[in-house]
C-alpha cells in the first residue's frame, strides 16, 4: 500500500503547513507520492484504493477507475453511497478525518512498540491536521477528536499508551510543565505556516484547498475553494496588484515614450479578481465558482469570520445566486447576510454574490451539500 496525495506534485508547495511538517519531522516533501508519480503502466485491474477524507474517487482517478476499485473508506463527509460493501467503510461525524484514522489504527499502532522518537514523529504528523481542523479542539469537536488528541499528545510526550476506546476520554488533553512538547505551541506553529500566503497568487490560493462535484441530473459542475483569509483581503490584494501593474506600465511607457492606453486601470476594481476567477473556471470547466473564506479577526483562533462567494459562470448556472437568496432554509442554516464589502467593490450582480456567513461552525463539509442540493434543482 502506497500513501497517495490526490494532487500533482507542483501543488505540494501550495501547502506550507505540510512543508513545515516535512522540515521538522523525519521526512522530506520529495518522499510524498503524488498523482503525477503514478506510472502510466499501472494496470487498473490490479489497482485498489483506500479513500481517506473523501468517499468518492475524484478527478482523473474517478474517470479511470470505477467504484469497484475502492477497497476501504475512512471519511467524515456526507456519505455519497460509493462502494457500499468495502471494508472498512467508516463514514461518520468527526471534526477531523485524521481522528477516525488514528482511532482505527490505534490498537495496532500501540502493539508495534515503536521507539519513542518514531512514535513522536508519527504522532505529530497525525496530530497536526486534527488540531488544524478543530482549531485546537475549539470548533466542530467530537469525542473521537478529543480521544485522538489525548492519545497522540501522550505519544508526543514519549509516554506509554494503553489502547483505549474513543468514548473513554471526554476532557481536553494537557501537557506537563516539564514536557518538551506543547500542544498549544505546536498548533500555533502549524497556523503560522498555514497562513504564510503572501507569496501565493490568487490562482495558487484557489488550488490550495479545492474540491469539485458534478451534478448527475443536469451536469452542472461546482468547484469550491477554501481560503484561510477574508474575501476582502483577496479582492484588495488583487486590486493592489492591478495598481502595481499600472505603475510598472506607466514607468515603462515614460522610458520608451510608448504609453499603452488600451488598458483601463482603476482603483479598487474587480477586473483582476474576476479575470482570474474566469480563467480558473475555464481551466477546471466549472459552471459555478465558489470561495469559502475563514479569517481570524483576533489573537484567539476561536475569533474568526467566514465569507461565501458564488459565481454562476455559465448560462445554465447563472441563476444559482438568486436561488440561494430566495431559499430561507439555507439562509437560516448558514446564517447568510449581505457581505459588508460590496459597497466598495460592487461585487453583486445577476450571476455572482457574496455573503457573510454567521454560522461559522459550518465549513465546506456542511456548505457543499446545501449548494449541491440547490444545483440539482437548477
Amino acid at each position: 500500500m502506497v500513501p497517495l496525495l490526490n494532487i500533482p506534485r507542483k501543488e505540494v508547495s501550495l501547502r506550507p503547513e505540510l512543508l513545515y511538517l516535512a522540515n521538522h519531522l523525519a521526512f522530506h516533501s520529495s518522499d510524498l507520492f503524488c498523482l503525477d508519480d503514478i506510472p502510466s503502466s499501472l494496470s487498473p485491474s490490479q489497482t485498489h484504493f483506500v479513500l481517506v477524507d473523501h468517499n468518492v474517487l475524484q478527478g482523473d482517478l474517478g474517470k479511470k477507475f470505477p467504484p469497484s476499485h475502492i477497497s476501504a473508506i475512512i471519511d467524515h463527509h456526507v456519505d455519497e453511497g460509493t462502494a457500499p460493501t468495502c471494508k472498512p467503510r467508516i463514514i461518520t461525524t468527526s471534526g477531523s478525518c485524521c481522528s477516525l484514522v488514528s482511532e482505527f489504527f490505534r490498537e495496532r499502532w500501540d502493539g508495534l512498540h515503536l521507539p519513542t522518537e518514531i512514535n513522536a514523529q508519527l504522532a505529530k504528523l497525525a496530530l497536526a491536521p486534527i488540531l488544524d481542523d478543530t482549531s485546537n479542539l475549539q470548533h466542530r469537536v467530537t469525542p473521537a477528536d478529543v480521544a485522538a488528541v489525548t492519545h497522540l499528545v501522550k505519544k508526543c510526550l514519549g509516554k506509554s499508551v494503553e489502547a483505549t476506546s474513543s468514548s473513554s476520554s471526554s476532557s481536553s488533553p494537557s501537557t506537563t510543565e516539564n514536557s518538551t512538547f506543547s500542544q498549544e505551541d505546536f498548533y500555533k506553529s502549524i497556523q503560522r505556516a498555514k497562513l504564510a500566503l503572501d507569496h501565493m497568487s490568487l490562482s495558487d490560493l484557489l488550488k490550495k484547498d479545492y474540491k469539485e462535484w458534478i451534478d448527475p441530473s443536469n451536469n452542472v459542475k461546482l468547484g469550491i475553494s477554501s481560503v484561510p483569509k477574508s474575501l476582502y483581503w483577496l479582492i484588495q490584494r488583487e486590486s493592489d496588484s492591478h495598481e502595481r501593474k499600472k505603475e510598472v506600465k506607466e514607468e515603462e511607457g515614460e522610458k520608451n515614450n510608448t504609453r499603452n492606453n488600451s488598458e483601463n486601470f482603476t482603483n479598487n476594481n474587480l477586473s483582476s479578481f474576476n479575470s482570474t476567477l474566469k480563467s480558473w473556471s475555464t481551466e477546471r470547466s466549472l459552471d459555478i465558482v465558489a470561495i469559502m473564506t475563514r479569517d481570524s479577526t483576533g489573537q484567539e483562533d476561536a475569533d474568526f469570520t467566514r465569507d461565501l462567494f458564488i459565481w454562476g459562470v455559465t448560462d445554465k448556472a447563472k441563476n444559482i445566486t438568486s436561488r440561494l437568496l430566495d431559499l430561507e432554509k439555507e439562509n437560516a442554516e448558514l446564517g447568510l447576510e449581505k457581505w459588508d464589502g460590496e459597497d466598495e467593490f460592487h461585487i453583486e450582480s445577476h450571476d455572482r454574490h457574496a455573503w457573510r456567513q454567521n454560522r461559522i461552525e459550518k465549513s465546506r463539509k456542511q456548505v457543499a451539500p446545501y449548494l449541491r442540493d440547490v444545483i440539482s434543482k437548477l
